[in-house]
């Protein structure tokens, strides 16, 4: 089957609207591989729904058996769970157009004939997409699509950035990603903008062990955002900051004054909310 073919075997089933919308994204987002890895973030914000309600429906579709979720790949790939879609589900059915040989085949039988434009077929299911998306049981209106530079516009990814740059000069520049922004928005949402660039300034200068291990071994800024709650906890110990010589402390000597200060500044902070605990 094309795209198309499965797009139509969808729409035509007799799951319910929501249900039928999230399958699209699903559909979307593996184009022509068999299964596809988006984060439950990405699935809610591309079907309009809330993150509570977008996990309820594929739910649903797995109670189903409309949809199969495996676990993310042990290799470390991808740090969230698989999706794939069981066509063989008889709920989906089977279409009378699954075997017809080209695009011109009835996509409504209302208001389509089987003369219709392949262009024609394509406005048609990505109206009904937008309207699903809209008109479905969701409590909440669907959000605008982001735009290129929306998508590119996230003032926390910049400051990643910069402070890349400062460590490694000659470095390209990272690229923001669907994943990558949802893992950041997930850190920030828990920890605080502050916090999480600590944490990534402690994994890229910091001469503690742990931190030189993770240069050595090559980790960069994924790394950081699938374990960031680690780096992060570390970043607020200030023995976490220095070099351990002969089993005592010495301070770091490419840790400037302005970044210890700093440190001491979140750890306050950190005391008076109840969270560490005294300053030394």
């Amino acid at each position: 089957m094309d795209v198309f073919q499965k797009q139509r075997r969808v729409w035509r089933s007799d799951l319910p609207t929501t249900e039928k919308v999230v399958v699209q994204v699903l559909l979307h987002v593996m184009g022509a591989d068999p299964s596809c890895y988006p984060s439950q973030q990405t699935i809610a914000r591309l079907s309009g729904l809330t993150r509570q309600h977008a996990n309820k429906v594929l739910g649903a579709l797995r109670d189903r058996g409309v949809i199969i979720v495996g676990d993310s790949p042990k290799d470390g790939r991808y740090p969230t769970r698989s999706y794939s879609i069981n066509w063989e589900s008889p709920i989906l059915g089977v279409g009378d157009d699954d075997t017809s040989a080209g695009l011109g085949v009835i996509v409504d039988d209302d208001q389509m004939s089987s003369s219709t434009t392949q262009q024609e077929q394509g406005d048609k299911i990505k109206k009904n997409t937008q309207e699903a998306c809209v008109g479905g049981d969701s409590p909440e209106a669907a959000p605008q699509p982001r735009t290129p530079a929306h998508f590119l516009n996230h003032p926390t990814w910049d400051e990643i950035n910069r402070i890349h740059r400062e460590t490694k000069p000659a470095a390209p520049t990272l690229r923001l990603t669907e994943d990558r922004r949802d893992m950041l928005d997930d850190l920030v949402a828990a920890h605080g903008e502050e916090d999480v660039l600590t944490g990534w300034r402690w994994m890229l200068t910091s001469p503690h062990a742990r931190a030189a291990y993770l240069r050595e071994k090559g980790h960069s800024v994924d790394t950081f955002l699938r374990y960031g709650t680690g780096y992060i906890e570390a970043a607020a110990d200030p023995t976490m900051w220095v070099a351990v010589v002969d089993g005592g402390h010495e301070p770091t000597p490419t840790m400037d004054v302005p970044d210890i200060e700093k440190t001491r500044q979140l750890l306050e902070k950190r005391r008076r909310q109840g969270i560490g605990g005294a300053v030394n």
